[in-house]
């Protein structure tokens, strides 16, 4: 088979959608198999990417990137191939066309608005040089005239709508298109039953696979970089309870705070900071305003994003990982504290029960006592937390991403499988609302290219 993924969201992300297609791709080159796998980008190939797309590529074994373009952007600003200026291919390869690739992906968030409006304008076409085309993150591409697979990593922006604004209609369009694919792949149980019973979802044509802690997580840390990453990121001189991921309102760090402030009032010796490590997200703020709240400036330490690199030696020198997320696809972060022998203690919603399994302490997400008193037992209790301890690189050990890379093969071949049994499908081009757009549409985006020339 020829087998297409969409990469599109390396662009955007280098944590969460990003580790998962690394992972995915380079497991699926070191397994032995007669396919081709090609990853696939919607955009100009003249336009340069991002470094860590260059990264991805670059690392990967004979891997070529097909580029779909339909040339839109140039037209716009010379009005046909012939009328192509000089100046109008030095706007668009500069501004234009990296701004118009951005307007595509609501994830983005340049402009909530103008983003809606690229989607509506435009949708990019299917590739039609492969057999089965993977969608990782949703539908950005129309189906495939063939066989698709595609990956519902969760059902947050139906469950959760407030925390994705700008996203959910594209969201909610993959959710409806998801009917159309050959095979689902879903991280957890959690989530297959999940689309199962909100989407309405056949549960024979979805498959789990697992993620896994990437390699750099694990217990054997260079001490001297060890020191080091800590003494950068101001850590060290206090032992501290940490959390990685984006901080935001679905990630409830709120009440995180708060009952990190119960746990600070009612057992002062301990002395920990909380850590906070990772990116502001949607609805920031509050987490923000409950430290203030609670006078716990000191003792509350965000570090914002943080390289790659230097998390495994961020989670290797923490007492102990918190998680108190309100709702999950997989939730990565546990399995990789786990990795590098740190005790985990996490809010028992969604799919984190799957995840964490006995290695860890879960608590009620909703119920700020119950996390400070978990918290308090895993920090207080020698015996327990070696325990832990023993039972987390235990339990990480058990995923690995040559198990997912191997289930997401058998997916791509039961999908080129179920389309040999059917019509093929008639090659898609547009969205079936964009045809309710009129053409005078397109004003917008010349409005905006005439003001960037300007």
């Amino acid at each position: 088979m020829r087998i297409g993924v969409d990469i599109h969201m390396c662009r955007l992300s280098q944590t969460g959608i990003y580790t998962y297609l690394w992972n995915l791709l380079h497991g699926l080159s070191r397994l032995e198999h007669p396919h081709e796998v090609r990853p696939f980008l919607y955009g100009n190939p003249d336009v340069e990417e991002p470094e860590q797309v260059r990264r991805l590529v670059a690392s990967l074994p004979n891997a070529e990137v097909r580029y779909v373009w339909d040339e839109q952007p140039p037209l716009l600003l010379s009005g046909g191939r012939g009328g192509e200026t000089t100046l109008g291919r030095r706007i668009d390869r500069k501004l234009l066309l990296p701004l118009w690739r951005k307007m595509l992906y609501p994830d983005s968030r340049p402009s909530y608005y103008l983003s809606r409006v690229a989607a509506r304008l435009r949708t990019p076409p299917a590739p039609e040089e492969v057999d089965v085309f993977h969608h990782p993150a949703g539908l950005v591409f129309p189906p495939n005239a063939k066989a698709n697979v595609m990956t519902l990593s969760d059902l947050i922006p139906r469950h959760f709508p407030h925390y994705c604004q700008g996203s959910d209609e594209w969201a909610e369009e993959s959710f409806e298109r998801a009917r159309e694919m050959d095979v689902i792949l879903t991280y957890s149980e959690h989530t297959k039953q999940d689309a199962v019973e909100t989407l309405g979802l056949e549960a024979e044509r979805i498959h789990v696979a697992p993620l896994a802690a990437h390699e750099q997580y694990r217990p054997d840390l260079d001490p001297e970089r060890l020191r080091e990453v800590l003494e950068r990121h101001g850590l060290g001189r206090r032992p501290y309870v940490i959390y990685t991921g984006l901080v935001g309102a679905r990630k409830n760090l709120a009440r995180l705070v708060e009952a990190f402030h119960v746990l600070r009032q009612e057992e002062p010796a301990l002395g920990h900071q909380l850590v906070l490590a990772g990116g502001a997200f949607h609805l920031s703020e509050p987490i923000f305003e409950a430290v203030r709240a609670l006078r716990m400036e000191e003792d509350v330490k965000w570090l914002g994003y943080v390289p790659f690199e230097d998390l495994p030696y961020l989670l290797g020198g923490a007492d102990l990982f918190a998680f108190p997320s309100l709702y999950e696809g997989f939730g990565l972060p546990p399995l990789e504290a786990m990795a590098c022998g740190t005790p985990v203690v996490s809010s028992s919603a969604s799919s984190l029960p799957e995840v964490v399994g006995d290695a860890g302490l879960l608590f009620d997400p909703y119920k700020v006592n119950e996390m400070a008193a978990t918290m308090h037992r895993a920090l207080t209790d020698g015996g327990l937390r070696a325990e832990m301890r023993r039972k987390g690189l235990e339990r990480a050990g058990r995923f690995t991403w040559e198990q997912t890379a191997r289930i997401t093969l058998a997916a791509y071949e039961e999908a080129w499988a179920r389309a040999k049994d059917r019509e093929p499908r008639a090659p898609s081009r547009v969205r079936e609302r964009t045809r309710n757009y009129p053409h005078a549409q397109w004003w917008v985006v010349e409005r905006l290219a005439k003001q960037i020339n300007d």
